[in-house]
């Protein structure tokens, strides 16, 4: 996931998921809004769940003025809640819900949250974040780059994304891979190359909450 913090913290979801590795993205003759039942950026309010192969899921609603809230939980037992200025950009991680005091990673930018940019594609973006642990802190340049937009299908609902790769001076020889959904506004982990080699990790499915 983002930055060392965020990777170690899922080592094992990422190790799960690779045994149903599958490739995300298809080429769909109909866009979101022309299928029934796919969910659109007003189902935020409510909540956009995706699901995974192995039964695991994140919930995306929508948060304090330009934050996305995504609650990840696995089957395993892995859980997390992020808060993602403007649905990109990683502010507030708690790894595990239950002790936000020991598992908080806070991530501070020398930007307003509307002054981060949101993916466009063939753009790129780098930033220096202050990131605190606890009583640590460390600054971690963080790099974006914005690839060719294409579209992902989950389930029956397709939808353009952009995928966004980052890389991070805590974090050599990594390269993970965000897919961003403009149309909802929001980013989801979807793939990592490192010295463990490269991994997908797709969602097959997404629903709006009731």
């Amino acid at each position: 996931m983002r930055s060392l913090l965020f990777n170690q913290a899922f080592r094992a979801v990422v190790t799960k998921r690779l045994a149903n590795s599958a490739t995300a993205l298809l080429a769909l003759a109909l866009p979101a809004q022309a299928l029934a039942q796919c969910p659109t950026a007003d189902d935020l309010a409510r909540g956009i769940l995706f699901t995974g192969a192995e039964g695991e899921t994140e919930l995306f609603t929508s948060g304090d003025g330009d934050t996305i809230l995504a609650r990840f939980r696995s089957p395993e037992g892995l859980e997390s809640d992020a808060v993602l200025a403007r649905g990109v950009y990683l502010m507030d991680l708690v790894s595990q819900p239950g002790a936000p005091d020991e598992t908080r990673s806070l991530y501070a930018f020398p930007l307003l949250t509307r002054e981060l940019p949101l993916p466009t594609p063939g753009g790129s973006f780098e930033i220096a974040a202050e990131v605190s642990v606890g009583d640590h802190a460390a600054t971690e340049l963080q790099s974006y780059s914005f690839g060719p937009a294409g579209e992902a299908r989950y389930g029956d609902c397709a939808y353009e994304v952009i995928p966004v790769e980052i890389t991070y001076s805590t974090l050599q020889g990594t390269v993970e891979t965000y897919h961003y959904l403009p149309a909802l506004g929001i980013s989801y982990f979807a793939a990592v190359s490192s010295e463990m080699g490269d991994h997908t990790y797709p969602y097959i499915r997404i629903e709006a909450l009731p």
